[in-house]
């Protein structure tokens, strides 16, 4: 177990600055910004997450994250802010950091900045690490060596009080810091433990009974009665810790049986990771389940090696899916374009998505590079439920009417009536020019090639006997090839056959796919689960490559990716948010 020293250092009071920290069970948090914000709200989000950590317990770092982001994200918008965070769970250290913030570690006299603005990490302490919370301005008033300096066997009392003449000597306005250093607790060595299952009562009783004993007999007889009473406690008690000393004993060796067993079904997982997935998966399973058997042998007994095995298969796992905790950041607020904008639907051409807003009856462009937009107006958008882009120029599909085309110069034209062998629409793709739309009712996907005049009569895009069953198809994509996405399978069609196309993702059968993104300017597939948070990316062949979990995927509508950008962009109501790719 590990304790800790801290200390707290905090710049010129100024009201044009918030300045807001928090120490208490092993959370530290440091924050900071320009006064536009309300302190209350400021305090009252602090004070919440305290609450929901002490209340929930977080387990991993993504846990830890999701607290924190939630409860910033109420009252930070696109303000300028520092925040820096760290949270002990046994002896693995939690740490984050959005805006502005950082945290510099001082480790076997070595200081580095781990880690900064909207960044985290999680690591194992050790005896002496000496960990800085602090604001941006921090780093302002004292570089690295400096700090190094100042750390060097010193506690954080001692730190503050050397190097805050220091740095009042600087313009340090809106800084904060947290200096902490732990330690290890030293245990007790000569100590007894107490036993759970030993009852002191009936000694306690007997030894009142001896004391009675003793109080009416003298001299020689008193003398050998208490020999006779020490010899019984010195066997008692010797029989007591004997038991107690066999019987954990034996637990510890259940428990390098099962830490034997679960390293070598690690390993074997990790090696077979790159060749066999499932195989690995499956290894990984049993290794957990091996861990339950031994948590229920080990009860509510709290042992170090179980935990550590615990944080091992978590590790393994986490190993082999590739899986990556990514934060997002907002990319645009469609209120800039509109009061009331937002949107339902994303469609990506080149580096230009349209956004459909059916309440409104608008459609916007946004360029993903310059930010630059466009919004499109008309009363059968009201009804459309569905928007592509190809070259310009915007498709819509409105179940009542049919197809509408929005030219380059913003005229609106009805290009396909609708037809009633229609079944239900849910998807509708543009390629070379061609429309192609995905009706689940009918298991068709309808092609139109476009003509002169329009658009020619509907074909389907199946070769004879290719077609399969579309009633859980939730979506495609198409990149020359088609691909259509089911609750948990990937179909690949090319020129109309279909495809030896096998997807190998992790834990296959519990997959529910809420839609499938790739295109012709795309080098992989992008499979996006909303109920998990998470996007799966696999190659063009459907070998497995990694996943990206967000908690912002949970709550999107609609997501595309853009490679040469870098960037997943997911569409939240009136908001676009992006989530990096690397």
């Amino acid at each position: 177990m590990y304790l800790s020293d801290y200390a707290i250092f905090i710049g010129k009071e100024e009201e044009r600055y918030i300045t807001e920290f928090l120490v208490e069970n092993n959370f530290y948090f440091v924050f900071e910004a320009k006064n536009h914000l309300v302190k209350e709200e400021i305090r009252a989000v602090v004070g919440r997450i305290k609450e929901e950590i002490q209340l929930k317990s977080p387990k991993t770092l993504l846990e830890f994250e999701t607290i924190i982001d939630k409860e910033i994200k109420t009252v930070i918008k696109e303000e300028v802010f520092s925040l820096a965070a760290g949270l002990l769970v046994d002896d693995v250290f939690y740490l984050l950091t959005m805006g502005q913030g950082e945290i510099y570690l001082k480790k076997d006299n070595k200081t580095e900045k781990i880690i900064a603005e909207n960044n985290s990490a999680s690591g194992h302490i050790q005896d002496g690490d000496f960990f800085v919370f602090a604001s941006k301005n921090f780093s302002f008033l004292i570089n690295k060596e400096e700090l190094s300096k100042e750390l060097n066997n010193r506690s954080p009392k001692d730190v503050l009080e050397n190097i805050t003449p220091k740095l009042k000597e600087k313009e340090d306005v809106g800084v904060i810091a947290v200096f902490v250093k732990f330690r290890k607790e030293i245990q007790n060595e000569t100590s007894v433990p107490e036993l759970e299952s030993f009852d002191k009562k009936p000694v306690d009783q007997f030894l009142d009974r001896i004391r009675g004993l003793v109080g009416e007999i003298s001299g020689k007889k008193r003398l050998t009665l208490m020999v006779v009473v020490v010899l019984f406690l010195v066997f008692l008690w010797s029989v007591v810790f004997g038991y107690q000393r066999r019987t954990h004993s034996q637990l510890m060796e259940k428990v390098r049986a099962s830490q034997e067993k679960i390293n070598q079904k690690l390993t074997e997982a990790v090696d077979l990771s790159t060749i066999n997935l499932q195989r690995s998966l499956i290894l990984v399973a049993e290794a957990k389940k091996e861990l339950v058997t031994l948590q229920k042998i080990v009860g509510k007994k709290e042992i170090k090696e179980v935990k550590d095995l615990e944080q091992l298969i978590f590790a393994r796992e986490k190993e082999i899916i590739k899986k990556e905790e990514k934060k997002y950041e907002e990319f645009y607020d469609l209120a800039l374009i509109t009061k009331k904008g937002q949107g339902t639907k994303l469609y990506l051409d080149k580096e230009t998505v349209v956004i459909l807003n059916s309440d409104s009856g608008e459609i916007y462009t946004l360029s993903l590079t310059k930010k630059s937009t466009k919004t499109i107006k008309g009363t059968a958008i009201k009804k459309a439920t569905l928007v592509a882009l190809y070259n310009d120029e915007i498709f819509f599909y409105q179940k009542e009417e049919g197809i509408y085309k929005v030219g380059r110069d913003g005229k609106i034209n009805l290009v396909i009536k609708k037809d009633d062998d229609w079944g239900d629409l849910i998807d509708f793709w543009v390629f070379n020019s061609n429309l192609y739309l995905l009706d689940k009712n009918k298991d068709e996907i309808y092609k139109y090639l476009v003509a002169e005049e329009g658009y020619s009569g509907k074909t389907s895009y199946f070769k004879k006997g290719e077609a399969i069953d579309l009633a859980e198809t939730n979506s495609m994509a198409i990149d020359s090839s088609v691909y259509i996405a089911t609750n948990n399978n990937i179909y690949k069609y090319t020129a109309g056959v279909r495809d030896e196309f096998k997807v190998d993702v992790p834990e296959k059968d519990s997959y529910s796919f809420t839609k499938v993104f790739t295109n012709k300017n795309s080098h992989k597939i992008y499979l996006w689960e909303k109920n998990k948070g998470r996007i799966s990316i696999l190659s063009k062949d459907g070998q497995y490559e990694r996943q990206i979990n967000s908690n912002i995927f949970s709550r999107a509508s609609d997501f595309v990716v853009l490679e040469a950008e870098k960037n997943i962009y997911v569409l939240v109501k009136d908001k676009i948010y992006n989530v990096g790719l690397e």
